[in-house]
């Protein structure tokens, strides 16, 4: 979806893809995902990859999804 999304606005504008990262898996899967998307188009465009602070860099979504299972406020408490 993403690359359909970007070849849409590439005829119109210019385009950089900003990701978080929270560690190096996360950058290890972006990286793939770049390749991948670099294999669906043609030209490529820029990327820039931000790691998170520190105070953040535990979270996922898959930890919050498992801790709203047994609380659903979390959440609206915490985040």
């Amino acid at each position: 979806m993403l690359t359909n999304f970007i070849k849409e606005l590439k005829y119109s504008q210019k385009i950089t893809l900003i990701r978080g990262l929270r560690n190096g898996y996360d950058f290890n899967y972006e990286i793939n995902q770049l390749r991948f998307m670099e294999d669906m188009m043609r030209n490529t465009f820029p990327v820039v990859f931000i790691p998170c602070d520190r105070e953040v860099d535990y979270i996922s979504s898959s930890a919050i999804r498992g801790i709203e299972k047994i609380d659903n406020n979390y959440s609206a408490r915490y985040l």
